[in-house]
C-alpha cells in the first residue's frame, strides 16, 4: 500500500467539497422542477404551476400580490440555481482533470456510473451498499492509502439491499435494478439465476439480501417488477445488513467523484475472514479473502484507531467469530 501523497490529499479534499455543494444545490433545484405561468380561464388569469411537457400541473390561485411574489421567486430562485450549479460543474471539471492527473481516479468507469445511478433514485444509503472487493475503494480512500492493484481487481459488483426496510420512493413506481443497470450500460440482462446480471463484456453485478429471520418469514424478492433481479438470500449477510454503514466519496476513473456506501471496515474484516475460513469455500477465494482482512486490519489499526475490534461496538456479530480473529486485532 501507499499514502497519499499531500497533493493527492489536497485535490481529494477540495474535489470532495466541491462535490457536496453541487450535490446541495442539485437536490435544492429539485424544488424549482417544472415551470411556473400566467394562465387564463373563464376571464381571469391564474398562476399555474406545470409539472412535465403534458399540462399536468396545478393553480397557485387567481393574479394578486401573492402570487406575483411566488412567481418573480421562483423565476429568480431558479435562475440563480441554475447559474450555482453550471459554476460548480465548472469547478469539478477543473478538479476531474487534476484528480486523473494525480491517478486519483481508481473506481472503474462502469461501477461509478452505477454507483451514480442509485444515488439518484436515492437507493443507495437507502436501501442498499457496496459489499465485496469494490467495498476497498471507499476503505482506502477512508484510511487514506492506495491499495494494491491486485488487491481491488474483480470484475463483478455485489449489491446489498436490506429488504427489512420500506423503500422511499421519489417517483409514482419502485425503481428495478436492471433498468438502471441498463442506464449504465445497455447491454446487461438478467442471468438464468434471476439474481445475477451480466453485459456483453462478462461484468457481473449480484443482487444480494440477508436471509430472513426466522428463514420462512415472507419477503419481498426484487426491488422493481417481476422481471428485475430477485435477491439471493445470504444468512451471513444479517450480520452485516445490521452493521453500521458509512458513505464515502471515492474518485472514478473519469475522474469525477463518486458515493458509495458500505458497511463498517471492521465488519469488512471480520466478514472476510470468518468466509476465508470455511470449509466449503473456494481455496483461491478463501487466500484472498484472508489476504483482504488482513490487509484492511492493518489499516484500520494505523489509520483509523477510533475503530476498536470490541464485542460491545460489534455486537452484530457472534463472539466466538470476534474471539477467533488473529492477536492484534
Amino acid at each position: 500500500m501507499n499514502e497519499l501523497s499531500l497533493e493527492q490529499r489536497r485535490a481529494f479534499i477540495n474535489t470532495t467539497q466541491i462535490y457536496q455543494s453541487y450535490r446541495e444545490t442539485y437536490q435544492h433545484s429539485l424544488h424549482y422542477k417544472g415551470s411556473m405561468r400566467w394562465k387564463k380561464s373563464n376571464g381571469k388569469e391564474y398562476l399555474f404551476h406545470g409539472n412535465g411537457g403534458k399540462g399536468y400541473g396545478k393553480s397557485l390561485g387567481v393574479h394578486s400580490s401573492k402570487t406575483e411574489a411566488i412567481y418573480e421567486q421562483f423565476r429568480a430562485g431558479k435562475q440563480r440555481n441554475k447559474e450555482r450549479l453550471e459554476s460548480l460543474k465548472a469547478e469539478l471539471l477543473f478538479w476531474a482533470k487534476y484528480c486523473k492527473l494525480l491517478k486519483l481516479n481508481r473506481v472503474p468507469n462502469l461501477v461509478a456510473n452505477i454507483l451514480r445511478l442509485l444515488e439518484k433514485q436515492r437507493l443507495l444509503g437507502n436501501n442498499v451498499m457496496v459489499i465485496g472487493t469494490n467495498a476497498l475503494y471507499a476503505y482506502e480512500m477512508l484510511t487514506g492509502v492506495h491499495l494494491q492493484s491486485d488487491m481491488l481487481a474483480t470484475y463483478d459488483l455485489d449489491i446489498l439491499w436490506d429488504a427489512r426496510t420500506k423503500l422511499k420512493l421519489i417517483v409514482d413506481e419502485y425503481p428495478s435494478i436492471l433498468n438502471i443497470l441498463r442506464k449504465a450500460d445497455y447491454s446487461f440482462e438478467r442471468s438464468k439465476s434471476f439474481f445475477r446480471a451480466s453485459n456483453n463484456k462478462g461484468f457481473l453485478v449480484d443482487l444480494i439480501k440477508p436471509e430472513p429471520k426466522p428463514p420462512w418469514k415472507a419477503e419481498a424478492e426484487t426491488i422493481g417488477d417481476k422481471n428485475d433481479l430477485v435477491a439471493t438470500s445470504i444468512a451471513s449477510q444479517r450480520w452485516i445488513v445490521s452493521s453500521p454503514k458509512i458513505e464515502q466519496i471515492v474518485i472514478g476513473e473519469d475522474g469525477f467523484p463518486v458515493p458509495m456506501v458500505v458497511p463498517d471496515p471492521r465488519a469488512f474484516v471480520i466478514h472476510k475472514w470468518w468466509l476465508s475460513h470455511q470449509v466449503d469455500r473456494e481455496k483461491i477465494k478463501a487466500r484472498r479473502d484472508e489476504r483482504q482482512a488482513l490487509v484492511l486490519a492493518e489499516l484500520i489499526q494505523t489509520f483509523l484507531p477510533n475503530f476498536p475490534f470490541s464485542a460491545e461496538e460489534l455486537k452484530m456479530f457472534p463472539k466466538s467469530m470476534i474471539c477467533d480473529l488473529p492477536v492484534g486485532f
